[in-house]
């Protein structure tokens, strides 16, 4: 049988042809009506242990500083997401948790941030525990990122005094 794409080849360790025959017919009775796949994956699998997958596998590969963002990050989210089994996370969910952190003050930036750091960890958590990454279906905030700082005319003198030249 395929499983994602890849050969499965079990031993029954039986002797008998018709058992043997009749066990794949359950199987792939099983993986057509989809229970098959959340008996393989991951189902007993939470947003914790793929935080720490995450950090263990991914994370190393980027910089000190953006490690340190997604260890931030992963503490302000686990007291949400901590034990929620991943199967149990849907869309709905992530949209709840963003709108938890709206109401914090969070910038829709900082929270497109979030949100493509989660769906790296569930595109991981794909290879083996998942069949669907929830993050995919909510799309980004658009981002406003227009500043509006201004010299006041004391800090306009100050910068033309110390100008070189």
């Amino acid at each position: 049988m395929k499983c994602r794409g890849r050969q499965i080849q079990r031993s029954l360790e039986i002797d008998n042809k018709k058992l043997a025959e009749s066990i794949e017919t359950k199987l792939r009775t099983e993986l057509i009506e989809g229970k098959y796949f959340n008996q393989c994956e991951g189902g007993d699998k939470t947003f914790k242990d793929m935080a720490d997958r995450f950090m263990l596998e991914y994370a190393p590969k980027n910089s000190k500083r953006t490690q340190m963002y997604y260890k931030t990050t992963l503490n302000h989210s686990l007291p949400f997401f901590g034990n929620m089994k991943l199967t149990s996370i849907t869309p709905k969910k992530i949209s709840k948790y963003k709108a938890m952190q709206y109401s914090k003050g969070i910038k829709p930036g900082t929270y497109n941030l979030k949100q493509a750091m989660f769906s790296k960890m569930f595109t991981i958590a794909i290879r083996e525990w998942l069949k669907e990454n929830p993050v995919s279906k909510i799309p980004k905030d658009k981002e406003n990122n227009q500043y509006g700082k201004w010299l006041s005319e004391e800090g306009e003198r100050r910068l033309l005094e110390n100008i070189p030249g």
